[in-house]
């Protein structure tokens, strides 16, 4: 019965996971019969992502059962959910099976390669500034998920980036690696195991590792019309979403106090403990500029600010935060022509509607052509769409799937973001409040950055969509985030029962009575005697000599000196605190009237 316990505890997981995969198996029909209807083969390699996506599921919540995780269940749910869609998403777009390399398939952008040439892509208008397109997208940087991509194979560009088609297609199987990790990151760091990573000297490993993935790929990577691009279509610097949180979470926890010392009536921040944080900070922004990362850059500098208002209670630090990115701002608009056309682009899509605005208005066009209900899985012309897979695969949701596809996919991402908040509100320790907070604020800031910029809230920024969107290193990095905030649900090992009752504060057993004052008693039923010595045992008065036999002296009673010599004078004691006949008084002792009082 032990063994079944973690088994029956992750029950409703298991019951919503099962309605999640035949929610997906109903779009795996309805995608096939869309490809059937339109013309194109049907193999196995269209099904093996969809049966390695059940079998990743079906081990991920095996090992949560078998190492008796108590992670957060609905989490697990919400991602198993987004993973499938943006698979079904991709499958329709031709980005699994022989399409995926067919240059006139749905999911291909190889004719990217000649857009100075109109029957390259089909489109209103005169197409002869299409190369400023290409230029623009990839010149900014923070389109990093468009190199991700496999359907970029035919892309050309300096060192062999147009031979990579087999290494591309690998990305095809990046979720697989994807909840591998987030299995093990669950699992090893659950239990409260997680405070390891912000303990000792990893808060400055963490600092080194993201100033490193950034240098190494300005120094050795790639450009390629403007953008820096690493080895094998791969982006490091997606990892900067978790070493740079769990940084920057680290070093708040550390110096919490510090930070929130604030000088000149609470004015100006600290700067001794804020610099080396802000160094860090500032030298990796500076960087990703350089290599037009913009994308990048917009998610650490929300994420920075809210960690240090989270940390110290000082909104100080979300003015200062507004100050630096209207400073970013300016500097873009002036000094980066990329971004300048980015703005102008966003405030005025229709004066330049078939260059600089060409994306944003397919974009738009698409998602009013599928109104409230949708064209339908297939019917939609998603080819009209540039870089579909990736940075507008929303548009592509709502074209086919209409105001309702577009509704839920938003619905569920609000529950994970909604998940991640009650997780860090939740945490037992600051760190984990601050990590947990981090992660869930960069997924946040992905989702409202890439809808945003679909549709034409925000300007582009290059963001891909967690879960759906297709590519490799950024589909990842979306994986092992989740993971970390799987460990962190899994809250704190249980304590033993010694553990709590040595935590219980100790009764304080009152102070023993004074010697010679015995505890009260009520009086027994009998004859009451006017005269006497102190109150016996029982509270009886003492008898006066030669009236009978004297009681022993009990614990209540002063000492044997005492006593004789209250027998011998036929005079009781002078009473003690109140003590002594049933009236109060002992023989001798005043009256109202001031007379002493005669003995028998």
């Amino acid at each position: 019965m032990k063994n079944l316990a973690p088994w029956e505890a992750r029950r409703p997981e298991r019951e919503l996971l099962l309605i999640c995969l035949g929610g997906v198996g109903l779009g795996v029909i309805l995608v096939s019969a869309s490809l059937h209807t339109a013309g194109k083969p049907l193999g196995l390699s269209q099904f093996l992502p969809f049966l390695a996506y059940g079998l990743c599921l079906a081990g991920l919540h095996l090992a949560l059962v078998l190492g008796g995780s108590r992670s957060d269940q609905l989490l697990v749910v919400t991602l198993a959910f987004l993973a499938g869609f943006g698979l079904l998403a991709r499958a329709r777009l031709g980005a699994f099976g022989d399409e995926a390399a067919d240059p006139g398939g749905p999911g291909d952008l190889s004719a990217l390669r000649d857009l100075n040439d109109p029957g390259g892509l089909s489109g209103p208008g005169e197409l002869g500034k299409l190369d400023e397109l290409s230029s623009d997208l990839t010149g900014t940087g923070g389109l990093d998920g468009l190199f991700d991509l496999g359907g970029l194979s035919g892309l050309a560009g300096p060192g062999g980036l147009g031979g990579l088609a087999g290494l591309a297609g690998l990305t095809d199987y990046a979720f697989v690696v994807g909840f591998a990790l987030l299995t093990l990151l669950a699992l090893g760091l659950g239990g409260g195991r997680y405070r390891t990573l912000g303990t000792g000297h990893w808060v400055w490993a963490w600092a080194g590792l993201s100033l490193l993935l950034v240098l190494i790929l300005l120094v050795t990577g790639q450009r390629f019309r403007g953008a820096v691009f690493g080895v094998g279509l791969l982006t490091p610097t997606e990892l900067l979403k978790i070493s740079f949180v769990l940084f920057s979470a680290a070093y708040i926890d550390r110096e919490a106090k510090a930070l929130s010392l604030w000088r000149f009536h609470g004015l100006l921040p600290p700067w001794r403990p804020l610099l080396p944080l802000a160094g860090v900070g500032g030298a990796l922004m500076i960087m990703l500029l350089i290599q037009r990362d913009l994308g990048m850059v917009l998610l650490l500098g929300v994420t920075l600010p809210l960690l240090l208002v989270l940390g110290t209670g000082r909104w100080g630090y979300a003015g200062y935060g507004l100050v630096v990115a209207s400073l970013l701002g300016w500097l873009l608009l002036g000094f980066f022509e990329h971004g300048e056309r980015r703005i102008q682009a966003w405030l005025s899509p229709f004066q330049d509607p078939t260059g600089a605005s060409w994306q944003v208005l397919q974009g738009l066009s698409g998602m009013y052509a599928g109104g409230l209900w949708g064209d339908g899985f297939g019917a939609g012309n998603p080819e009209y769409t540039p870089i579909a897979e990736s940075d507008f695969i929303y548009a592509v949701i709502g074209e086919e799937l209409g105001f309702i596809g577009t509704a839920l996919v938003l619905a569920f991402f609000l529950i994970l973001i909604l998940r991640g908040l009650q997780i860090a509100i939740r945490a037992r320790s600051s760190f984990g409040l601050l990590l947990a907070a981090g992660l869930t604020t960069v997924l946040a800031a992905q989702v409202v950055l890439n809808v945003g910029g679909v549709t034409s809230l925000l300007p582009l920024t290059g963001i891909t969509l967690p879960f759906i969107s297709q590519g490799g290193s950024s589909l990842v990095t979306a994986f092992a985030l989740l993971g970390l905030l799987l460990a962190i649900s899994d809250g704190e090992p249980p304590r033993s029962a010694g553990a709590r009752r040595d935590a219980r504060p100790r009764k304080v057993s009152p102070a023993k009575p004074r010697a010679g004052i015995g505890p009260r008693h009520e009086p027994r039923p009998g004859p009451v005697f006017e005269s006497g010595s102190g109150s016996g045992r029982g509270g009886f008065p003492e008898p006066m000599a030669g009236l009978g036999p004297r009681p022993k002296p009990g614990p209540s009673l002063g000492s044997a000196r005492n006593l004789s010599s209250a027998s011998a004078s036929g005079l009781g004691t002078r009473p003690d605190s109140g003590q002594g006949t049933a009236h109060g008084r002992g023989p001798g002792s005043p009256t109202r009237t001031g007379k002493p009082r005669r003995g028998p």
